[in-house]
């Protein structure tokens, strides 16, 4: 088969590559089923289930990229199941204005990638004389033919098939078989790049931003129709969001402030149901399987006993899961009925599959050293939905001592940094 080369004319993708594979009625290959998203079986399913799905809020403390490709991760299964999206809500104008400036720029950015991926491929069916349909239909799954074919070849205690159709490649060279592999690989690949680009692109077209200092959105939530989601970065046992990863903690926002914030913009006290993507935001320390007694553990506050004025002790928090810190905080300002969920282990910004999912890498317990090499193995991986957990207000006047100090020390860095601006 010819290589894969770039026509010297096509028509840019002026549609979805998931819309325009979705009318061939000639595809009936696992990779239209994937462009088109859904299957039927589940859209029955999900058609008989009684369950009332709340409307989901995304409040972003930040806006910088990280914090738009989370906003994309979070509803790009909801576009492939055609069900509304997530919008996501800005504390203030200023902070709109630079969300919006970044999602127009990645926007660009993946329609550029579909456009280039499609002419890619339309270049290779023009040179074979196909239709593009023919040329979207499963280069994995021939892939995966082709290997077996050679598998087979190899192998000298394996029966080979009877049947003619169980091995369609058989009379192709090895020779031709590798060069057959290659060039199915490398279709797979663009096909893939083709159907993320547009789902990305479809994703940001789509997202409503709001500015909360304009539109008031946070006050019009209801505790029965709406579910919050809370995105940034984070750390076991730490209670601080940040921007980036790599961001220093100084530059993210405490669980104490982020409540305090609000509880300002006039979210209702009554409000229920908040969620916590942040990695490890269930964990007060790492964990290294999702297994019930380490989830069970992770999600326990930790204290120690200090000493106060000279004869007594108290027991005071050494660490918790920033669920349970803004659990907390949001008691403190008067959110008593709250339900924090916080997930353990890593988050994935873009889902692996139909569903968000959680992940531990196999090194995250590893010391930082080389004494230890490196496990390039496959991270454990679970779906949110199984490794999450529900905090309350724990209000115990030690937990309002250590809320009221918290505040107190927020106030006095924040007069002190602003005394030597």
């Amino acid at each position: 088969m010819p290589s894969i080369s770039s026509p010297t004319q096509t028509t840019p993708l002026s549609q979805p590559l998931i819309h325009q594979t979705a009318k061939s009625s000639t595809v009936k290959s696992e990779v239209a089923q994937q462009l088109k998203g859904i299957s039927s079986d589940q859209s029955v399913s999900q058609s008989k289930s009684l369950k009332v799905e709340k409307e989901g809020m995304i409040y972003s403390p930040f806006a910088v990229k990280d914090s738009v490709l989370s906003c994309l991760g979070h509803n790009l299964n909801r576009l492939k199941q055609d069900k509304p999206l997530y919008p996501v809500i800005l504390k203030d104008d200023n902070a709109k204005a630079q969300f919006e400036q970044i999602k127009t720029t990645l926007l660009k950015t993946y329609t550029d990638k579909a456009d280039k991926a499609h002419t890619l491929l339309a270049g290779y069916a023009k040179d074979q004389g196909v239709q593009i349909s023919q040329v979207l239909e499963a280069p994995e799954r021939d892939a995966a033919a082709a290997k077996k074919e050679l598998a087979l070849r190899a192998s000298s205690t394996s029966e080979a098939p009877s049947s003619q159709q169980a091995r369609p490649f058989k009379t192709l060279t090895s020779e031709q078989l590798n060069r057959f592999i290659n060039t199915a690989e490398t279709l797979a690949h663009i096909v893939k790049l083709a159907e993320n680009s547009a789902a990305f692109r479809d994703v940001l077209i789509k997202l409503e931003v709001h500015s909360d200092q304009s539109e008031h959105k946070l006050q019009q939530l209801s505790p029965d129709k709406n579910k919050l989601y809370i995105i940034g970065h984070g750390g076991a046992g730490s209670y601080t969001l940040t921007p980036k990863i790599d961001s220093n903690l100084n530059e993210g926002i405490t669980a104490y402030q982020l409540a305090s914030n609000l509880a300002k913009a006039g979210l209702r006290k009554d409000f229920i149901d908040i969620r916590t993507t942040s990695c490890w935001s269930a964990d007060s320390h790492r964990i290294t399987a999702f297994d019930e007694p380490q989830l069970e553990e992770a999600s326990k506050t930790k204290t120690i006993s200090k000493p106060w004025l000279f004869f007594w002790s108290t027991k005071t928090i050494d660490r918790q899961p920033f669920a349970q810190e803004f659990s907390d905080s949001l008691g403190v300002m008067g959110f008593y009925n709250a339900q924090v969920t916080g997930y353990h282990g890593q988050g994935k910004t873009i889902p692996l599959g139909e569903h968000q999912s959680r992940i531990i890498p196999k090194d995250s317990s590893a010391p930082k050293d080389n004494s230890i090499p490196k496990d390039n193995s496959d991270p454990i991986t679970v779906r949110s939905s199984k490794a999450k957990h529900v905090f309350t207000p724990n209000l115990t006047w030690e937990i309002r001592l250590s809320n009221y100090l918290s505040s107190l020390k927020d106030s006095m860095l924040n007069w002190f940094r602003s005394s030597n601006a």
